[in-house]
């Protein structure tokens, strides 16, 4: 246990001749059992989307109505977030802050034994599978801060902005693939693999064939225009007002397209989207 000197309210500014107040600090590894909740709380951050994706899963058994693509759908979607999850967490905050959302709530901090400063990504990761554990420890928030515990700074540098917006753009592609999929995969009427792939190479006009190329491939192509017209119109209309946060209501849209769907049915007696 050390001592640090403990500052009043008029700082350093002080006589010689007064008695500064010292702070007990904690030396050495954090104890096992705050350890231990911290994990907990991390492994509870993993585990809440695995339990929820395996609740869906299992409530869409075969007797219960589901379908093969749906089960894969929800099972991945679910597995997909807890993989995120666990790298943000254990990955990303682990090794550039110190505190996963578990260590942070116990005050705790993550740091390399030699350097005292954070093990970055990699590191993170890796002692999360048994390696590189005997080069970083676990000790109390301020121990660390004590020793001028830092965490990683953001790389703002054009290169690192860079990989961020291609990375970002590579995620979206992959959720946009992801999504066409879904929407393809899932419906009132539970398919299979090999159904839907019949649909989409080798249609001959089973009732399956018809729900995916009549049904289902028209919304999923409606839905991918309609949300790609959005997204231009938000990012024109946030670039013409000069704010992030302006959406089709701060101009008017949505009121005068309201406006003018009444007025088509009013005057014109349109009754069905198609007559738009």
């Amino acid at each position: 246990m050390t001592t640090a000197p403990l500052l009043g309210p008029h700082g350093s500014r002080r006589s010689p001749d007064e008695r500064y107040g010292t702070e007990d600090v904690p030396t050495g590894p954090a104890p096992r059992s705050t350890r231990i909740a911290a994990a907990g709380i991390d492994a509870l951050i993993v585990l809440v989307p695995l339990f929820i994706g395996w609740s869906i899963v299992d409530a869409l058994r075969d007797d219960n109505g589901g379908g093969q693509a749906d089960r894969v759908v929800f099972g991945a979607i679910s597995v997909s977030v807890a993989v995120a999850l666990f790298v943000w967490n254990r990955g990303y905050r682990d090794g550039n802050e110190g505190q996963s959302t578990g260590r942070r709530w116990m005050s705790l901090t993550l740091r390399d034994t030699d350097t005292t400063g954070p093990v970055g990504v990699r590191r993170a990761l890796r002692r999360q599978f048994g390696l590189g554990r005997s080069s970083s420890e676990v000790v109390r928030e301020k121990t660390a801060a004590a020793d001028d515990f830092e965490p990683i700074p953001k790389d703002g540098s054009v290169a690192a902005i860079r990989r961020r917006r291609l990375l970002g753009l590579a995620v979206l592609v992959v959720a946009l693939a992801a999504g066409i999929f879904a929407s393809i995969a899932i419906g009132a009427r539970p398919l299979t693999f090999a159904e839907i792939a019949h649909a989409l190479i080798d249609s001959n006009g089973t009732d399956t064939d018809i729900i995916v190329r009549t049904l289902r491939v028209p919304r999923t192509v409606l839905a991918l225009v309609v949300g790609i017209a959005l997204g231009i119109a938000g990012a024109l209309i946030q670039g013409h007002t000069r704010n992030p946060l302006a959406d089709a209501s701060l101009l008017g849209l949505n009121s005068g397209a309201a406006f003018f769907v009444v007025m088509a049915i009013y005057l014109f007696r349109f009754t069905s989207p198609s007559q738009y």
